[in-house]
């Protein structure tokens, strides 16, 4: 017989697939990702190399170069950009903090068609003086909206307080540094960068002939030598107050520390805890802060898998009245966690969270390429996804409390209030 008045019991979640994965070496040395996920007639494919911010010579040059690749001529009087667009295609540009990022999404049947114009632009760009002009006065806009977002310009200044003004997790690009930088300083970095430690993802509906195509216009290009350029942390002070506008009755609060990368054993672990501190709806910040005390919409925590170090943050917008107390309460659930192991109802919420998330990702094609990214970046076992799923589900509130003991450190944390 139906209850209506009792929630039916959630049966155990399947184990975690992972879609047909290959990996290719192109007989230059450059990586090459397969991903057979055929359900819609779509290919994406995404070329990354060392040419992100860590490894530029001025704050900025990374940011601009990825941009202007876009406006690059491919064909006649059409950008890279515009080229693609007739297509149905579309591609975008990034630049991590490790790696600059292309991406080209299109329909699979025009995938072998547009490899040519995306081959010769990424070999040869033309940085053009007029594009090069438009592109340094949108950035402009942007470091000054940063400035004019609160939210924003609490990242910003968190970023550079944990890391440091001249480390390239830390710095915070400004007007003076942009007027530095020259055309010809971007054409440089990439041509120093391009091509170093290539990864090369595609997934969708792939066929052997799209597969030997590419193989065909980037196995000939040479790899670039690889460099280490070492940055040491210089944090700022513990506690940082900035104005907000005069008129806000809120205050931004932002705050952080470095932590471990991907690539150490605790990473997983670490992952889990900080979806129960303030990952999701149901984490312990959300339940305290907002639903509780009523302080906050919303508070949020999360973690950058930077390649060099981890990055934890947290932060939220509160009525100024309220900033100490919030700030105290934030104190009080990262001790709680330290401390008092959690309810196995409330890990139990977790498990099911995570376990359908993870299981969301790996089922779309869209969200399919960002976990692969990361295990080409700090270089993992394609497997990695998979072994995070089943330490999810052994994970004890015993560990939880280990590991909150262990990474989230009262006394490197670094604070940020804007208003």
């Amino acid at each position: 017989m139906l209850h209506r008045r009792k929630a039916p019991a959630i049966p155990p979640f399947p184990s975690l697939s992972l879609p047909n994965l290959r990996e290719i070496t192109l007989e230059n040395g450059f990586s090459l990702t397969i991903a057979e996920a055929g359900h819609h007639p779509i290919i994406i494919l995404d070329i990354s190399f060392d040419a992100g911010a860590w490894y530029a010579p001025k704050a900025g040059i990374a940011r601009l170069t990825a941009r202007m690749l876009l406006r690059s001529f491919c064909v006649k009087d059409l950008s890279l950009e515009a080229y693609m667009e007739r297509f149905g295609a579309r591609i975008s540009t990034h630049a991590g903090t490790d790696k600059l990022y292309i991406r080209i999404a299109t329909p699979a049947r025009h995938f072998r068609e547009l490899l040519p114009a995306l081959q010769r632009v990424l070999v040869a760009p033309t940085f053009l003086p007029s594009e090069w002009d438009t592109m340094t006065k949108i950035v402009r806009q942007e470091i000054r909206q940063a400035k004019a977002n609160p939210h924003t310009w609490a990242l910003d200044r968190l970023s550079e307080q944990v890391f440091g003004p001249n480390h390239p997790y830390g710095y915070v690009l400004s007007e003076a540094q942009l007027d530095a930088i020259e055309l010809q300083d971007s054409l440089d970095h990439y041509q120093a960068g391009a091509w170093r430690s290539t990864n090369m993802l595609i997934s969708g509906a792939i066929t052997e002939p799209d597969i030997e195509a590419l193989k065909e216009a980037f196995s000939h290009l040479t790899p670039t030598a690889a460099i280490s350029p070492t940055y040491n942390l210089a944090p700022g002070e513990a506690l940082l107050e900035l104005p907000g506008s005069e008129h806000s009755v809120q205050s931004v609060i932002a705050i952080g520390h470095p932590t471990i990368p991907m690539t150490h054993p605790d990473h997983p672990h670490l992952y889990i805890a900080n979806i129960l501190l303030g990952g999701f709806f149901g984490s312990c910040l959300m339940r305290t802060i907002r639903e509780k005390k009523g302080y906050t919409y919303g508070i949020h925590s999360t973690i950058l898998p930077y390649r060099h170090h981890g990055y934890w943050y947290l932060t939220t917008q509160v009525n100024k009245a309220f900033t100490e107390d919030v700030l105290r309460a934030i104190n009080q659930e990262i001790h709680r966690l330290q401390h008092t192991p959690i309810a196995t109802t409330h890990l139990t919420s977790l498990k099911q969270y995570l376990s359908g998330l993870l299981l969301d990702t790996f089922d779309d094609l869209l969200n399919l390429q960002r976990p692969l990214q990361l295990t080409k970046l700090h270089k993992l076992p394609l497997s990695y996804y998979s072994d995070l799923y089943d330490k999810l589900q052994e994970i004890t509130p015993d560990t939880i409390v280990t590991i909150a003991k262990k990474y989230f450190s009262p006394d490197a944390l670094r604070r940020v209030i804007v208003g």
